[in-house]
């Protein structure tokens, strides 16, 4: 299985950043979007790790519920960014200011799942399967993805910061992030769907768990 975990933002906001990228879309024909059910912000891209039962899935699992101390993280995403360059984007996604307490809690939850990852790796004997272990974290929310052809040559055909402040409050308000996810990706002829294999729900903010679990 191809797998990954993630933070899962709450439905209700997901639903308003669906609305708001309608005009994004008509600019962007030429680039493939993100499911609204799919987006998240991923915390370890694992690749293929077995099967159900296996060392890698299981290790995954454990990774998953070592995060449960955790607050859910209130991040707001406030710019759209086209990675990795302007000049040559692959990705339209959503951003956030580094500094902001919710990306630190965020921040936070990935060096504990990335702890608990490989301390299970190795307890079972296998690699770590975190194929971005000791990479810095850049919080970002993917909305679409360049096609082979345009969009690849140059930047998008417009201008990013004033197509954000154009989208409604609802969607530029505070995301809360409510569940650390171990995904299984299936490609399909829609695109990849995520399908969760564990779930760590956090506790709301301010419900007694340290907001950065130390």
């Amino acid at each position: 299985m191809r797998c990954f975990i993630a933070l899962e933002p709450e439905a209700a906001w997901l639903e308003a950043l669906e609305a708001a990228c309608a005009s994004l879309r008509a600019k962007l024909s030429g680039w493939r979007w993100t499911r609204k059910e799919g987006r998240h912000l991923t915390l370890a891209f694992l690749g293929e790790i077995g099967e159900e039962g296996s060392a890698g899935v299981e290790a995954a699992r454990e990774a998953v519920r070592a995060a449960a101390v955790f607050q859910a993280p209130e991040i707001r995403l406030d710019r759209l960014l086209a990675l990795p360059s302007r000049r040559k984007p692959r990705v339209l996604a959503l951003g956030a200011d580094g500094n902001s307490d919710g990306v630190r809690v965020a921040a936070a939850i990935r060096t504990r799942v990335g702890a608990a990852l490989a301390d299970a790796a190795r307890a079972r004997g296998i690699a770590n399967p975190d194929a971005e272990a000791g990479r810095p974290f850049l919080c970002h929310l993917s909305l679409a993805r360049a096609s082979a052809g345009p969009g690849r040559t140059g930047a998008p055909p417009f201008d990013a910061a004033a197509e954000f402040a154009t989208m409604p409050v609802s969607a530029q308000a505070f995301a809360r992030f409510q569940a650390v996810t171990l995904f299984r990706s299936v490609l399909g002829p829609g695109g990849a769907r995520y399908e969760p294999l564990e779930r760590a729900i956090l506790a709301p903010p301010g419900a007694g768990r340290e907001a950065d679990a130390g």
